[in-house]
């Protein structure tokens, strides 16, 4: 799915991935509501529907979309009461967002049909520590299948730490990374846009694999479709 960012859109583009390369392109499907999605609301996919954050063209409110990947069909869904937030996570297989007036606690999605959400609190692990102290201010960013807390900065830098957190057990794991990259390279910006690239996006639970490529390159040298260089390093 592509659609464009910062500008009134009436549709987006789709490509569906098959087993037959030769039909493979883009097609055009229309919303039900004119919509601008912000390059700074963060979508999720969740069972199949793709969940994002844009503003209403008439109202030119906040709004949440949803897209069902199955039937290609938009809808749009009623936000909490008094909802300010703009990052979607998925906790427990659904969907959920923070409202960034509120520090201990996030809404959880029970019903999209019914447009029911339910609020989850939870404790801090960082109460009566200084963040500051240690340079680095860390925002929630989502939730691992075993439940703990991702915790992260909202800028890439070249050192920086996640913090895991279990409400459970109350306990907190920590993983560095360093030297990923140069200052030059942390302080490339979007000169059109004026937008720092330097933004750091988490997605938890992701797990690369080829399998599916290395078939659709079997496939592509079976049938001499498509254009995939040198298949047979997936072989």
């Amino acid at each position: 799915m592509c659609i464009p960012r910062n500008r009134t859109c009436h549709g987006c583009q789709v490509f569906t991935l098959g087993s037959d390369l030769i039909s493979w392109s883009w097609r055009r499907v229309g919303t039900n509501q004119a919509h601008s999605p912000s390059v700074f609301t963060y979508g999720r996919c969740v069972e199949g529907v793709i969940y994002y954050l844009p503003s209403s063209s008439r109202t030119s409110h906040m709004v949440m979309m949803s897209f069902d990947v199955r039937s290609e069909k938009f809808d749009t869904l009623e936000l909490p009461c008094n909802f300010t937030g703009r990052r979607l996570v998925t906790y427990k297989g659904r969907l959920a967002c923070r409202n960034i007036n509120i520090e201990r606690g996030f809404w959880i999605l029970e019903d999209a049909q019914k447009h029911k959400w339910s609020r989850q609190h939870f404790l801090s692990p960082f109460d009566g520590c200084d963040l500051m102290s240690v340079g680095t201010c860390l925002n929630l960013k989502g939730f691992t299948h075993a439940g703990e807390f991702i915790y992260a900065p909202d800028r890439f830098s070249r050192s920086f730490y996640i913090l895991l957190w279990d409400p459970v057990r109350n306990t907190c794991r920590r993983f560095e990374f360093k030297g990923l990259a140069d200052n030059g390279s942390v302080n490339i910006g979007v000169e059109d846009q004026g937008i720092s690239m330097c933004v750091l996006h988490i997605f938890p639970n992701h797990i690369d694999s080829l399998k599916a490529f290395a078939t659709l390159c079997n496939q592509a040298k079976t049938t001499g479709s498509g254009q995939i260089v040198n298949p047979s390093i997936l072989d």
